[in-house]
């Protein structure tokens, strides 16, 4: 090193340390219970040749044959079978096919743990300990995680993965990047176009202006790329010679056909509740404080509400109830988090702990039977409110 050279500061030196210090035992507990998803539900028997799901043989297809598809609407679904094909390929044979679908699955519910552990650090303000047990919390989840690594052959992990990256971007306004994961994503479901009128909606928010040149920029970016998908979507079906490709129709039974039987399954309540158990309630909470603390112009009161809307929508048109609703797990974990680490004060690590292992009880398999399921989720409740500090602290609001 020349004489003329800077050397690093004790303050940069200090900061390395302080980030290695953050992300170090966040890496470990994230492997620990990684290793612990993939040794209860990898290994179940599921393989390419007969995935277990009818969805799933469309996706595997798309990787064997890119282009051996033509059913409505997997054949636009082809990011996650080209990347596992990728992934397959240029393994040196290392991967069978089997393999690569674990892998890249894995790598993608583990990335979004780290990455919404970051969400809770930088956006949400929670500590290192609270950030690191809410996003074991989302891993324990059994749809989030456990499910994707018992049949590895969806879109789901990488469109999670999507969605956790653009409310990250979203939140801390790379509003450029945001458009990115959309235009992105959208290859891989198509669901994640809904997201993409939150931006200027977050512009109206900030300049209090809704016929201001910026909202009506980010309004005319958030409609052309949902008029590229459809160029997307249209130049495709008409290359491939298909009669239906319309965008709410499922197996080519049309939207009407794809509306009854999405809304004849799964009917029952329990499955939109068992998606988060006690943190609906949590979420619910925290959610009137954030009304109550900013009104109907808080950032995460209007997403949360319009997101939920988003998946009543899709819902509809859905027969897995869990898999559209956990696509809220940012939003319903994340202010869960800010609420119980918020009202337990000094008891709040202890807290935390104790309902991640309630979280990890009901989403794993050690507690069966929805009458048991329900009392562990009304216990967690009455710990919640028996041991709560009140009223709310006005500064834990994210606003």
């Amino acid at each position: 090193m020349s004489e003329n050279s800077p050397a690093p500061s004790r303050a940069e030196s200090s900061a390395f340390w302080r980030a290695l210090d953050t992300l170090i035992p966040a890496l470990l507990l994230f492997a620990f219970l990684g290793l612990v998803l993939i040794q209860e539900g990898a290994f179940s028997g599921r393989q390419y040749k007969d995935p277990g799901d009818g969805d799933c043989d469309y996706y595997v297809k798309q990787a064997l044959q890119p282009g051996s598809v033509q059913v409505n609407p997997f054949v636009f679904r082809i990011l996650t079978p080209t990347l596992v094909r990728i992934l397959k390929v240029n393994s040196n044979h290392l991967l069978e096919w089997d393999a690569a679908w674990y892998l890249f699955t894995f790598l993608l519910v583990y990335g979004s743990g780290l990455l919404f552990f970051r969400f809770c650090r930088r956006v949400l303000n929670l500590s290192v300990s609270s950030s690191c047990l809410a996003a074991l919390m989302l891993l324990a989840n059994w749809v989030y995680a456990r499910f994707q690594m018992e049949i590895p052959f969806f879109p789901d992990p990488l469109n999670n993965f999507l969605w956790m990256l653009a409310f990250t971007l979203l939140f801390t306004e790379r509003w450029g990047w945001f458009y990115v994961t959309i235009a992105v994503g959208m290859l891989n479901k198509e669901v994640i176009l809904f997201l993409a009128p939150l931006c200027p909606l977050f512009v109206y928010l900030k300049t209090g202006k809704l016929l201001s040149r910026p909202v009506l920029r980010h309004a005319a970016l958030a409609a052309g790329i949902c008029g590229a998908y459809w160029a997307y979507r249209y130049g495709v079906g008409r290359w491939i010679g298909m009669q239906e490709y319309r965008l709410l129709s499922t197996n080519d039974w049309g939207v009407l056909s794809s509306l009854l039987i999405g809304v004849n399954l799964q009917k029952s309540v329990w499955h939109l509740f068992n998606t988060f158990g006690f943190l609906w309630i949590t979420f619910i909470l925290m959610l009137r404080e954030l009304y109550t603390a900013g009104g109907w112009r808080n950032r995460y009161l209007v997403t949360s509400l319009v997101v939920f809307g988003i998946c009543f929508f899709s819902r509809l048109f859905s027969t897995d109830v869990s898999r559209i609703y956990v696509m809220m797990a940012p939003l319903v974990v994340g202010l869960s988090a800010v609420y119980l680490d918020a009202i337990f004060a000094e008891r709040k690590f202890q807290a935390l702990v104790l309902l991640f292992f309630v979280v990890l009880a009901g989403n794993q398999g050690w507690i069966e039977g929805r009458a048991w399921l329900c009392v562990l989720n009304a216990a967690a409740l009455f710990y919640i409110v028996l041991n709560a500090n009140r009223p709310f602290p006005r500064d834990r609001v994210p606003a």
